[in-house]
């Protein structure tokens, strides 16, 4: 039982993280593009790396039977 309790408590923690750390992206992205830092071409090609970089390490968090340690580096990334 306790074991289970910990495994999800331990998952909401992640995908708590996950979604934090994608919500932050989203700000970066929007931020780079009011500022007006690059050309739209460039703009494009770091919002297609950021969403894509994500997308993996939110993929790799959610299975529930994945390694605490290789949840954490996915998280840290």
């Amino acid at each position: 039982m306790k074991k289970t309790k910990k495994r999800f408590i331990s998952n909401i923690i992640f995908n708590v993280i996950a979604l934090i750390s994608t919500a932050l992206a989203l700000v970066f992205c929007i931020y780079i593009y009011k500022l007006d830092m690059l050309p739209n071409n460039y703009l494009i090609i770091i919002f297609v790396i950021v969403g894509a970089i994500y997308l993996v390490l939110i993929g790799l968090t959610l299975p529930r039977k994945m390694k605490k340690k290789v949840k954490i580096v996915c998280c840290i990334f």
